[in-house]
C-alpha cells in the first residue's frame, strides 16, 4: 500500500515527461494476512497480532485505500499543480494518547471478539511515532 502513492506519482510523471521518483520501502511495516475464517494474523515491531479484530483492521485499511480511487477522491491534475499524496496518509484512528503501555499491550494481545480494531490501530500508529511508548508496550508483551 505504501508504494501506491509513488506508483501514481510515477505514472503521472511518465505521461507528462517529468522525472520519476525512487521508491524507498519501509524497514518495518504492518503485515496483515487473512486466514479465510474471519480472522487474520498481523506482525509489526516483532509483535504478533491475531484475531477477528486484525481482520477488521485489515478490511478497514484496504477499504480506505480503495476509496482513494473513487472518482470524487482522485487528485485534480488539470491545473498543472504537483501531485499531492498527503491524502494517502490520512487515517481515521481512535485517539489513544491517554492509554498506558501495559493497557496497550493487553489490548494488542487479545484475540477475542470484543476488541475494538480502530483503537488497536491507533495504538499501532502511536507506537510508530513514539519510540518510548513502543518500547514500553513491547516490554509488557
Amino acid at each position: 500500500m505504501r508504494s501506491g502513492p509513488i506508483l501514481i506519482q510515477n505514472l503521472v510523471a511518465r505521461f507528462t515527461g517529468k522525472p520519476l521518483v525512487e521508491y524507498k520501502p519501509q524497514d518495518d511495516f504492518l503485515k496483515l494476512l487473512m486466514c479465510g475464517d474471519g480472522t487474520a494474523f498481523g506482525f509489526r515491531f516483532g509483535l504478533g497480532l491475531k484475531g477477528k479484530w486484525v481482520w477488521e483492521m485489515k478490511n478497514h485499511i484496504d477499504q480506505m485505500f480503495m476509496d482513494l480511487f473513487k472518482e470524487e477522491n482522485l487528485p485534480d491534475l488539470s491545473n498543472g499543480a504537483p501531485l499531492n499524496c498527503a491524502q494517502f496518509d490520512a487515517h481515521d484512528v481512535v485517539d489513544v494518547d491517554g492509554i498506558l503501555p501495559e493497557e496497550a499491550a493487553r489490548e494488542l494481545s487479545r484475540d477475542d471478539d470484543g476488541v475494538k480494531y480502530l483503537q488497536n490501530w491507533g495504538i499501532i500508529k502511536k507506537m510508530t511515532r513514539d519510540v518510548a511508548f513502543r518500547a514500553a508496550v513491547l516490554a509488557h508483551c
